[in-house]
């Protein structure tokens, strides 16, 4: 029997998760961790957009935010390597959501992207051929 329907956000955020674990089975040193709160998905080497900490359930306190990126904080610290934090807006209260860019700040980190989640029911195929060389 299936769950209650996602929305779409939330589809797209957890496709990313699916995604960025990926990035963990990329070297011997790559791991991909559950944590309160979040997933951690890490390549093992020292490039912060290969290593990521995502949400896996809702924040609504200041707190429950710090507590989440601590848990990215000393993991990644532990293993001497960069990562970044995806943040889905759907996952956070409007209120700890605009407060988000200074808390991540109070830990030098920046907000550098906000790309859009994007889902489709389907998708059609090619009009045309891929133009030539």
């Amino acid at each position: 029997m299936a769950g209650p329907a996602l929305s779409p956000a939330l589809v797209v955020e957890a496709n990313l998760r699916e995604a960025m674990r990926a990035y963990s089975v990329v070297t011997p040193a790559g791991e991909a961790r559950e944590y309160p709160g979040v997933t951690i998905a890490s390549s093992g080497l020292d490039f912060s957009v290969f290593n990521s900490l995502m949400l896996t359930a809702r924040i609504e306190t200041d707190s429950e935010l710090e507590r989440c990126l601590t848990s990215g904080a000393v993991h990644f610290a532990a293993r001497g390597i960069g990562w970044t934090a995806w943040l889905c807006d759907e996952l956070i209260a409007p209120s700890v959501l605009k407060r988000a860019g200074s808390l991540l700040g109070q830990r030098n980190m920046n907000t550098i992207a906000e790309p859009p989640g994007m889902l489709a029911d389907r998708v059609r195929p090619p009009g045309r051929g891929p133009a030539p060389i």
